[in-house]
């Protein structure tokens, strides 16, 4: 299990992936499904940041 520090520094990596891959314009497939995958591991690490704090 991973430490609240790790929890806290992998949600703002999603975050942070999350930005770099909006866009302005018609997303293709894969930014969608990309940016779903991100949605899901950033929700998975903030539930996970819930249960320990």
């Amino acid at each position: 299990m991973m430490n609240i520090s790790q929890l806290k520094a992998l949600q703002q990596f999603y975050c942070d992936e999350l930005q770099r891959h909006a866009t302005f314009h018609t997303p293709s497939n894969f930014q969608l499904s990309l940016q779903d995958f991100l949605f899901a591991q950033h929700q998975r690490v903030t539930d996970l940041l819930d249960k320990l704090l």
